[in-house]
């Protein structure tokens, strides 16, 4: 049982009679009982027993009380192993040991290997040597089975023993990752900027940029350059005489600022504006407002655009008004069909006394009018019981103003048995007029709609134009009747118009339903769609294809579906999950700042302040390492945490020959305290361990000191920094608080190059707080940027010479190769003006193991036998091919250009493939040499057979 936590309510001297655990031999009910444990590790002497079974099996039971008040007792945790029956025998099982069997007379004995700790009489458990102290390790010990590892802490490695941690210096590797010099320190190292730079991110050195310090004379705009700065002017301005005030540009007198129409100059702009009806557009462009297609006309009717404005006109059936946007209704109608209508229909019509005249004249001459009205949306506020004596519609068979009346319409179409009569004229030009009361309150009748048709005169022959049928004609005694098909109803005596079945409700759409010309079509709403029957919706899962297109859950609704999400997730594009960024929206609970994760965020806090264990809480103190920052109290610049706290700083200078400064940020200071500060201060020690000596200590407001706060300067480069908060205020504290900013303070600097306390092999150059080496002309810094080494410059294509170059200690000569002298200027090669001695008339005989070989002399030709032969042995029998190093010149264009080495000093064995010629004994000295092929054994010829000389024939000299 686990020792270090156990605690059991029961008591072991009364027999545990209430809270204990129970082991059993077994897992039978009358298994026999092996021990009960209750009460605490010290009623067992400080340990608890061991239990063991006879089988391998066994029932273990925890028993509580009935009490039911909160206990303060942990309980108990059970540990067990298998105890593997001793064998007496190594050979069987390795004697059912873990690792190591050894034979005794009265069985055998269990040991261990290194490393490890026998636990029961078999089984072998690993020794944590870093839990123990049984290492050897210098700083950091990591546990391993049977053993363990030493590791050093960051800036130190492991020495060769494995064990002692070694100082690791940076500079030596790139500098230390410096941007100018790195100083080596135990453990660690440090960086520094030359004069003129200043160091960010400990090892970057940046320029100082004195716009952003505002320490430059730009009257705008400033712009840092590399150890200056550069003044320009923003748009709109140029430079003054000064060269640094920035003026005003006037725009506007040079070609109207680009303006179309006005330009209005401005300080550091200008405007362009446009006249009525038009608006600017790319800069200075002035194009025409269509107030037609913008909707901002206040026609009635239809709108046309013009150049800078528009104009009104008015549909059929309707006049435009003398104010020139208005439509009232009234006109000419002279299409062979049409309709008009009221204002405002289908809404409530006009009142106040007004009239509107209609006069409707065919093309057709022969043909009549009929008229139809808008049963669905009718009503005249006349009574037609009464003669419609006051809002009425008046159909008159002419145009005339004696015209015979031929209907006088008005009230609702109830009052005409729910359908309204069609009206016939028996000419082709007719007169409407609508006559309206001169109530002045609103009106509920929504007016009249009137549809109109030409008829023409009856033909009784259905083999003439169809009967002058629309569909169907069909013959009678007394004529023709005309019918229409399915899906049309016959309006007079001929017309055929579609039913609307959608408006009229006989059609069979479950959802939608669609009007076509003589039929209709049926549709559903999203989510939906038709059935095999054309008419039914039904619901479609669009869960079942793809997801539905969601990244993570699909839940399908009738007619739906919803896309769901994980947590920290939210639906974008009604499909999308996209990760919620908690920093970014502002929903978390960071006191400071926070780092967006994947579907959740993580807090952490400023320099200065402390993540608490809740994980968004940040508490003032912690530990500052940087060469220069700031820390300040909760809640700074508003009030500080009260409740008895206190918050500590330890400020540890990379540079540990540095010491530190301190400045009160003066701008929002005060704490409950009043010197000499007995609560509520911050103090300021020379030194981190508990015995540093008290440097300052601070409170109150800025007037106790005088309306300011001096700097507080340390001996060291750590210090410890403690603010001590109220131990009896509980309200508000209407007290900022305090803000510190630290800064380093460099060693006084020693000019090492003066003293000759450097190590520099050549040159020093004294820098603040170090020194750097550099090297004179001719030679290159090492990688332990203190000595010399020197540039070979003939190895690097450096050197101006001609021909050969030799290099020296700081510098090189030049030199030339024979029958050429060096020149004034130590470089240049200039050939000798002796010619070169003529050959001789006697060829050598050259030798190979694969052909013949032609020896061309002026007695004729002679043919060699090949065969294979030291230098020696030609030495003794031919005349003896000596090669030496040779500067050939030739008129073939293979071999034109700067002489070249063919061959090194060294004798060597070679062997020539030429072609065999015959040639009668030449007249003059001269080597005719033909297309060869030279392999060799010395380095310069050695790899791949290589043509030196083209097939042609050519002269040269050697």
């Amino acid at each position: 049982m686990n020792q270090t936590a156990f605690g059991i309510n029961g008591n072991p001297s009364a027999s545990c009679p209430t809270d204990y655990i129970q082991f059993f031999d077994g897992t039978s009910s009358n298994s026999n009982s092996l021990e009960k444990i209750c009460g605490v590790l010290s009623h067992y002497g400080g340990t608890l027993p061991v239990i063991s079974t006879t089988s391998s099996s066994a029932r273990v039971v925890f028993t509580g009380s009935n009490i039911r008040r909160p206990l303060s007792r942990v309980g108990v945790k059970v540990d067990y192993v298998s105890i593997v029956p001793i064998v007496y025998n190594c050979s069987v099982e390795n004697g059912g040991c873990h690792h190591i069997c050894v034979s005794r007379s009265e069985g055998v004995e269990c040991q261990c290997r290194d490393g490890y700790g026998l636990i029961g009489r078999s089984t072998c458990s690993d020794q944590n040597e870093c839990e123990s102290g049984s290492h050897s390790c210098d700083q950091v010990c990591t546990n391993t089975e049977g053993s363990y590892t030493c590791s050093c802490h960051r800036g130190l490695e492991l020495g060769s023993d494995g064990e002692t941690c070694i100082d690791i210096n940076e500079c030596s590797v790139e500098n230390g990752g410096c941007d100018h010099e790195c100083i080596n320190r135990d453990g660690s190292f440090e960086c520094r900027c030359r004069s003129g730079y200043q160091l960010t991110n400990e090892r970057e050195c940046i320029d100082i940029d004195e716009c952003l310090e505002d320490t430059h004379s730009c009257d705008q705009v400033c712009t840092n350059t590399e150890g200056s700065y550069t003044c320009y002017c923003r748009s709109g301005f140029e430079f003054g005489s000064d060269g640094e005030s920035c003026i005003d540009i006037n725009e506007c007198l040079v070609d109207n600022g680009s303006c179309d129409h006005e330009c209005l100059n401005q300080v550091g702009s200008f405007e362009c504006r446009c006249r009525n009806g038009y608006r600017l557009a790319n800069g200075g462009e002035c194009v025409d407002m269509n107030e037609c297609s913008e909707g901002t006309h206040n026609c009635d009717g239809d709108c046309t655009n013009t150049d800078g404005s528009y104009t009104c006109s008015c549909n059929d059936g309707l006049l435009l008004q003398p104010d020139g946007h208005s439509c009232r209704c009234g006109g000419l109608l002279t299409a062979a069909s049409g309709s008009f209508h009221t204002e405002g229909w289908p809404r409530a019509y006009r009142p106040g006394n007004f009239q509107c005249e209609w006069i409707i004249q065919l093309p057709n001459n022969d043909a009549t009018v009929q008229f139809t009205m808008n049963h669905t949306a009718f009503g005249i506020n006349g009574n037609p019981s009464a003669s419609c004596p006051t809002d009425y519609i008046q159909f008159f068979d002419g145009t005339s103003s004696n015209s015979n009346s031929l209907e006088k319409i008005c009230g609702v179409h109830s009052h005409y048995g729910g359908t309204l009569p069609v009206i016939s004229t028996t000419s082709s030009s007719a007169r409407v007029v609508f006559t309206g009361s001169n109530l002045r309150r609103p009106l509920s009748r929504v007016g009249v709609k009137v549809d109109y048709v030409s008829i023409v005169p009856i033909v009784y022959n259905c083999s003439v134009e169809n009967g002058g049928c629309h569909h169907i004609c069909v013959s009678r005694s007394e004529g023709v009747e005309c019918q229409c098909r399915d899906g049309y109803g016959l309006i007079g005596r001929s017309t055929c118009s579609d039913r609307n079945e959608c408006e009229s409700g006989s059609h069979g759409c479950d959802q939608v339903c669609t009007n076509a010309e003589g039929s209709y079509t049926c549709s559903c709403h999203s989510g939906l769609e038709l059935g095999s029957d054309g008419e039914s919706c039904i619901d479609i899962n669009e869960c079942s294809v793809e997801n539905g297109g969601c990244n993570y859950e699909c839940v399908n609704q009738e007619g739906s579906f919803e896309c769901r999400c994980r947590d920290g997730y939210r639906v974008s594009n009604g499909r999308e999950c996209i990760e919620i960024d908690e920093c970014s929206e502002g929903t978390h609970n960071c006191d400071s700042d926070c780092t967006n994760t994947d579907g959740s965020y993580t807090c952490s806090c400023n320099n200065g302040l402390l993540l608490q264990p809740d994980g968004h809480s940040c508490r003032c103190g912690g530990i500052l390492t940087a060469a220069s920052g700031s820390f300040q109290t909760d809640g700074w610049p508003t009030s500080y945490r009260q409740e008895n706290f206190q918050c500590e700083w330890i400020i540890q200078l990379p540079n540990s020959d540095a010491t530190i400064q301190f400045n009160i940020d003066q701008s929002a200071f005060g704490t409950l305290g009043k010197p000499p500060c007995n609560k509520d201060y911050i103090q300021f020690f020379d030194g981190t361990d508990s015995g540093a000596a008290s440097l300052k200590k601070i409170c109150g407001l800025l007037k106790f000191y005088g309306g300011a706060i001096p700097s507080i300067n340390t001996t060291s480069s750590t210090t410890r920094v403690v603010f001590t908060g109220t131990r009896f205020q509980q309200r508000p504290l209407s007290r900022v608080g305090v803000k510190v900013d630290y800064v380093t303070i460099p060693p006084p600097d020693v000019d090492e190059c003066a003293l000759g306390t450097h190590n520099c092999e050549q040159l020093c150059e004294n820098t603040p707080g170090s020194f750097i080496c550099s090297c004179r002309n001719g030679y290159s810094l090492s990688s332990d940027d203190r000595t010399c080494n020197d540039i070979d410059e003939c190895l690097g294509n450096s050197h101006g010479c001609d021909q050969v170059c030799t290099n020296t200690n700081g510098s090189y000569a030049c030199s030339c190769v024979d029958r050429f002298t060096l020149q004034s200027d130590m470089q240049t090669c200039i050939s000798d003006p002796t010619p070169p001695p003529e050959l001789s008339t006697t060829h050598p005989k050259v030798v190979t193991p694969s052909t013949s070989v032609t020896n061309i002399s002026p007695s004729g030709t002679e043919t060699i036998t090949p065969t294979t032969q030291s230098v020696s042995e030609i030495k003794s029998t031919l005349t003896e091919l000596l090669v030496t190093e040779t500067t050939v010149t030739a008129t073939s264009p293979l071999l034109a250009g700067t002489p070249t080495p063919l061959l090194p000093k060294t004798p060597t064995n070679i062997s020539l493939a030429p072609t065999v010629l015959s040639k009668p004994a030449p007249t003059s000295t001269e080597l005719l040499v033909t297309k060869t092929t030279v392999t060799a054994s010395s380095p310069l010829l050695a790899g791949t057979p290589t043509p030196l000389l083209p097939k042609t024939p050519t002269n040269i000299s050697l």
